[in-house]
């Protein structure tokens, strides 16, 4: 994007209440409530806000795909973009991505190995992430939820996090490690396996924390007014279940027209989390309920 598109969607921000103008030490600044651009010359201005707000850096410093470490974990609550930012990193580096879900049953061996079926029985073979980790150019593997990976198959990773060897093992054969290939891991730290990852790990690791979006910014995620979002916030914060607060669960009530069921879905909600639904019933909630019917 050149200075004047930039420009042209810094206004479109603003009217669309994404942006805020605010004022800071005698200047003026563009800012969504958590980050912000001071505004000096035109050409600045555009250039800051470019790589803060349309096409930010992950680490808010990195500029190409070769300054990344070799491994990036991102840390947040759910619906906080952790995610998307990294298969859009991706796409802004323009490098081929995989996404690997964590499980209880994924480690270096079934994340390395992939097999074909032959007259009913598997063949095995050498994965995309094998040729990956030992190409030459450049790609991305994301592992999401890295959560539900049990801590000592953790540490099995860690010859391919590695940013120092050259070479890592795998079925007994000897792989040159391709410096080009990095990773991002995802970890919800509102799940209690938080501090499943290993100090081996963590300390080859870039940390990059992602806070809760605004209001404003959820409204724009989800499709749905300020107001409305407000009130699904009001709700999950009176209810103790902010931790499950975000773009999914307003885009699940948005499809809720009754306080019928607004009130069953957090019933149940609140059942599996372990918690009383007494306060269910209080005068509070149902105003609110009633407010978020209303809305939809």
């Amino acid at each position: 994007m050149d200075t004047k598109q930039i420009l042209e969607q810094i206004s479109k921000d603003i009217a669309s209440k994404k942006i805020q103008v605010v004022s800071k030490e005698n200047y003026r600044c563009y800012t969504d409530g958590v980050k912000e651009v001071i505004m000096t010359t035109a050409e600045e201005t555009a250039r800051n806000y470019y790589n803060t707000f349309i096409c930010p850096s992950v680490s808010g410093t990195n500029t190409t795909f070769d300054d990344l470490p070799r491994c990036t974990i991102y840390v947040g609550q759910p619906d906080t973009g952790k995610t998307y930012k990294a298969q859009q990193l991706a796409e802004k580096y323009n490098v081929p991505h995989i996404l690997i879900m964590g499980r209880d049953n994924l480690n270096i061996e079934t994340l390395l190995e992939d097999f074909t079926l032959v007259d009913g029985k598997p063949v095995f073979k050498e994965s995309l992430a094998v040729k990956m980790l030992s190409g030459v150019d450049k790609y991305l593997i994301v592992v999401d939820e890295a959560n539900a990976i049990p801590t000592a198959v953790l540490k099995t990773f860690q010859p391919i996090l590695d940013d120092t060897s050259k070479t890592f093992e795998y079925k007994g054969k000897i792989y040159t490690k391709n410096s080009n290939c990095k990773f991002i891991l995802t970890l919800n730290d509102k799940d209690k396996g938080i501090n499943v990852l290993p100090d081996a790990i963590l300390s080859r690791s870039k940390i990059v924390y992602f806070d809760q979006p605004s209001i404003q910014t959820l409204a724009q995620w989800s499709n749905q007014s300020e107001t409305y979002v407000q009130t699904v916030y009001d709700i999950f914060k009176t209810l103790g279940l902010l931790g499950l607060f975000g773009t999914r669960q307003i885009k699940v009530l948005s499809q809720l027209k009754t306080t019928d069921d607004i009130t069953s879905h957090f019933i149940g909600l609140l059942s599996l989390r372990g918690m009383k639904n007494d306060l269910i019933k209080s005068l509070e909630i149902q105003r609110l309920f009633t407010d978020l019917c209303s809305k939809s």
